[in-house]
């Protein structure tokens, strides 16, 4: 009898093997059904949507970083000019002020200008004119607690420190025009502080921000 039992459950065995097979091979010539394509299909395309959306926004940052990274580099171009005393730009009888970058809220832009010094004038001699992509702009100019509509971060011939005034107009209006080679004019709010401007991009709420130091110390970051 344990033989019988032993055989019949083998033989059980084998037909739900047998049974099972069939259904595969049934499952698969018959294929997918109409509602898991649909699910797949949905699937892949969700993903596809979060990639992309991704992908965009990661782009977006990116630029606005690289944004950021060149105006940070054009500080220090200004600030660098000014320490080697570069004067490209100013008469053969001008002595050199220093160079500057001027900035205005809301612009696309930025220029960088050196100002030279004759007699008891000043002359504003632009060097390059800077443009963001299109879809990037300043949104912000402060200096410590105060926002200013325009800026120009003033770096003098001697020391690497910066000073940070409103509009100057042009020609530039830094020094003293009693003693141009003397002291510069008093900064709009009167204090050392840090000025910050901040880049936005459109279609995103990310900003980068460059920060300048009034020991001339400059920096970028994402807040």
């Amino acid at each position: 009898m344990k033989e019988m039992s032993f055989f019949q459950s083998k033989i059980s065995n084998l037909k739900l093997q047998i049974f099972f097979r069939k259904i595969g091979i049934l499952r698969f010539n018959q294929g997918f059904s109409l509602i898991e394509i649909l699910v797949v299909i949905a699937l892949f395309s969700l993903t596809a949507f979060v990639v992309a959306a991704a992908y965009s926004a990661f782009e977006r940052n990116q630029r606005l970083k690289t944004a950021a990274l060149t105006l940070k580099n054009d500080f220090r171009f200004a600030q660098n000019r000014a320490l080697t005393g570069d004067k490209t730009g100013c008469a053969a009888t001008s002595t050199l002020g220093g160079w500057y970058v001027e900035l205005v809220d809301e612009a696309t832009n930025y220029r960088i200008a050196l100002d030279c010094l004759t007699g008891t004038g000043e002359a504003d001699v632009s060097s390059k004119t800077s443009n963001f992509p299109s879809d990037i702009r300043i949104s912000s100019i402060t200096y410590g607690a105060n926002s200013m509509t325009e800026a120009n971060a003033f770096f003098r011939t001697i020391g690497q420190s910066v000073s940070i005034f409103s509009t100057q107009g042009i020609p530039a209006d830094f020094f003293d025009t009693t003693a141009p080679s003397g002291n510069l004019r008093s900064p709009p709010f009167g204090i050392d502080s840090d000025l910050t401007v901040t880049l936005s991009i459109s279609g995103s709420s990310a900003t980068y921000q460059v920060m300048i130091k009034p020991s001339g110390e400059i920096n970028e970051y994402k807040p």
